[in-house]
């Protein structure tokens, strides 16, 4: 299956967008059937590291064969997560079986510990759920 991952702006060294560029190339080569996933997704999701008074964006662009990863914030992005550094990572490292998250693991417990004390801060996972929990499925490290 012919699928793109796309740095739209390679000059960002070390930045979040490369960060969430290779995040994703490296999890499609270990796990190649998570293609799928992508064929699924469509839409925008930014992402914003904090840090202080300091933020990161990158924003994701799915189109159905693929994904363009590129620095900056969408403000049309259907979801739009911000969190520290630490919160963006943690979610790679949340299990997803079937789809959804796999519940009373330590990475599952921690992130909805970071929800519910607004570390992570998550808009639109409600009218959105389907590009949230694939979000995490192609993120998901585990």
């Amino acid at each position: 299956m012919d699928f793109h991952v796309t740095l739209d702006d390679p000059r960002d060294e070390g930045g979040l967008a490369v960060v969430l560029a290779d995040l994703v190339r490296g999890n499609l080569d270990r796990h190649p059937k998570r293609a799928d996933l992508l064929r699924r997704m469509r839409g925008a999701v930014s992402l914003v590291a904090e840090d202080g008074d300091e933020s990161t964006p990158a924003t994701l662009l799915f189109d159905g064969a693929g994904v363009t990863v590129r620095p900056g914030l969408d403000p049309s992005a259907a979801v739009e997560v911000r969190s520290g550094y630490e919160g963006i990572i943690g979610l790679s490292l949340v299990p997803v079986r079937l789809g959804l998250p796999v519940p009373w693991t330590r990475p599952t417990l921690d992130l909805a510990a970071a929800l519910l004390r607004g570390r992570v801060r998550v808009r639109g996972m409600a009218t959105n759920p389907g590009l949230v929990l694939r979000l995490l499925a192609l993120f998901s490290v585990a």
